[in-house]
């Protein structure tokens, strides 16, 4: 049997450098975390897709189709990355034996190719749990 893997999208930033909201930023007929989204609740190796949000949480619940993920809010979100990860696997279910990390990034021109999401090696929970109390990521 195959184990039960969690997909985090961790989408919670302030976009400062941006300048808005760069969740939703459009691409194509979407947002850039409306892309995220539907790629990872289609994707068929995830059992379980979370995502965190955290700036302008109102305005991305409003613009972004969610599907059947589960969201839920960072109020931590200014104190850095860390929290975001917190937050994320607080919500994972229980029988997650494994989860993929994602956290939409823009490099260059926002386009399908541009946009990017990069994908961290599964981790157990438990050992996602730890790197983030000694500091990391």
């Amino acid at each position: 049997m195959r184990p039960f893997v969690s997909g985090l999208v961790l989408a919670a930033g302030a976009s400062t450098r941006v300048g808005q909201p760069k969740q939703l930023l459009p691409l194509g007929s979407t947002t850039l975390l409306g892309a995220v989204v539907a790629h990872a609740t289609t994707a068929t190796s995830l059992d379980q897709v979370v995502v965190v949000i955290g700036a302008a949480a109102a305005r991305v619940r409003e613009h972004v189709d969610f599907g059947q993920a589960t969201v839920v809010e960072n109020p931590e979100f200014g104190d850095g990355c860390a929290s975001s990860y917190r937050t994320g696997i607080g919500a994972l279910d229980p029988r997650a034996e494994a989860v993929g990390i994602s956290e939409p990034q823009v490099r260059g021109p926002l386009t399908e190719a541009g946009a990017r999401h990069t994908l961290c090696r599964a981790k157990t929970p438990s050992d996602s749990n730890r790197l983030i109390s000694e500091g990391a990521p």
